[in-house]
């Protein structure tokens, strides 16, 4: 690899709430990704049909304007159904939504409360980008390896 070419790891940002959106994106670029925000779901799935193999994650609300990140889930699998997923949400998990379990339905959907802060977000999805990066190339997750942005090419492959 040329130190000329440019590899990182694109993540699409999608929350009704612009600060929220601003300061996940922020602490993403800090991080050294690659961030792409939006408001609304027909704003998302636009990118994703334009160019979902370029996506590496999306960080959602579960709730974005009238329609729940589940039914947004459900598109998201329609067009490519291994990009990882991590909700984010303000809601008590404690409440009866039922919440929890329609995330753990999906085996890469993940969960994170939005006072976990944006730092443990930006840990645990270099983590689960890690993981998945790893069970492609070696099949297994007997080595520990880091994910470092510009090991991931405009694809979202591993180089």
């Amino acid at each position: 690899m040329s130190s000329n070419e440019k590899f990182f790891v694109k993540i699409l940002v999608l929350d009704d709430e612009r600060l929220i959106r601003m300061t996940i994106c922020a602490q993403l670029k800090v991080a050294g990704y690659e961030a792409v925000s939006v408001g609304t779901v027909d704003e998302a799935v636009a990118i994703l049909k334009k160019s979902h193999r370029g996506i590496s994650a999306i960080i959602s609300d579960i709730m974005i304007g009238d329609m729940d990140g589940f039914v947004f889930r459900d598109i998201v699998r329609g067009i490519d159904a291994s990009i990882p997923i991590f909700f984010i949400t303000a809601l008590d998990p404690e409440e009866g939504s039922g919440f929890l379990k329609k995330i753990i339905a999906d085996p890469i959907s993940y969960y994170l409360p939005k006072s976990a802060g944006t730092d443990t977000l930006v840990k645990r999805l270099q983590r689960q980008l890690c993981d998945g990066i790893q069970r492609q190339r070696f099949g297994s997750l007997n080595e520990t390896i880091f994910l470092i942005p510009q090991q991931v090419n405009k694809e979202g492959k591993y180089k």
